[in-house]
């Protein structure tokens, strides 16, 4: 994947948590946990869903913890192949 396409990859989700949860995106870094977003389990499956939605890949929701950083999840979608 492009170093553009991951940059691209990055707002995208950003914008999506920022969105469907109100986290402030200047709060998003790549070191932020889930948790620390503010995510709950609940908000762990809406994001999944919306994940798998928006990007058209597969992606379960145990694959996204609420100890897993922001950088870590766009990792994980890369290697699904997900695109901007």
């Amino acid at each position: 994947m492009s170093q553009s396409n991951i940059g691209l990859l990055r707002v995208r989700v950003a914008d999506i948590i920022s969105e469907q949860f109100g986290v402030p995106r200047e709060s998003i870094t790549s070191e932020s946990t889930l948790t620390d977003l503010g995510l709950d389990s609940l908000g762990l499956v809406e994001l999944a869903l919306t994940l798998e939605e928006e990007f058209n890949i597969p992606f379960a929701e145990e694959l996204i913890s609420m100890d897993k950083s922001f950088g870590r999840l766009l990792e994980m979608l890369e290697t699904k192949g997900a695109a901007a």
